[in-house]
């Protein structure tokens, strides 16, 4: 490394000092993902740009996630003399995923062990999004996209429609979820 920022100082709790001369394997630990790591030095041999996202560690050892954008910065004559990173913690979002990946998983579970769906109206593309849930309950094939509200309806009792018509409107227009 020629050169780091503070962003980075901080992110990892090293000094300039302990960096600037050091390889980026410093960053490396017990969680790194062999796959991952002979992409990014394929890459670097080619001389392509690199876009991975890795664990790393900070000084004391703590894990951290951060996207990598490597590009090789290049001679007038083509030839290759520095790489340039730009790197950033993603490691809040990639929590996010991963939580929101257990609670989907969650659902799923709980659908298949309780016999349920779930249903949604997506207003921007104007199309009712079924749970994997929902699609056993209709046995309805999951490649293939759910009826609109109205047909919905038809799974629906003829004396139960109208009451049901009504939740989906205030459930769609008023974004109310209803039990």
């Amino acid at each position: 490394m020629i050169y780091v920022n503070q962003a980075l100082l901080e992110t990892t709790g090293y000094s300039q000092d302990e960096l600037i001369g050091r390889s980026p394997k410093i960053f490396q630990g017990s969680g790194l993902d062999e796959a991952t790591a002979t992409r990014i030095r394929s890459a670097l041999r080619q001389g392509l740009p690199v876009r991975e996202t890795v664990l790393n560690y900070t000084k004391a050892g703590c894990p951290y996630w951060n996207e990598l954008n490597i590009a090789p910065l290049r001679a007038p004559d083509g030839q290759i003399i520095s790489f340039l990173s730009v790197q950033r913690n993603v490691t809040e979002q990639r929590m996010a995923q991963e939580a929101q990946e257990r609670d989907r998983r969650l659902v799923v579970a709980g659908e298949k062990i309780g016999k349920l769906g779930t249903w949604g109206f997506d207003l921007v593309e104007n199309k009712v999004l079924w749970s994997d849930g929902t699609y056993e309950i209709f046995a309805w094939e999951k490649g293939d996209s759910p009826p609109s509200v109205e047909a919905c309806l038809d799974f629906i009792e003829p004396a139960d429609r109208e009451i049901l018509a009504e939740l989906f409107a205030r459930c769609i227009t008023l974004q109310e979820p209803y039990q």
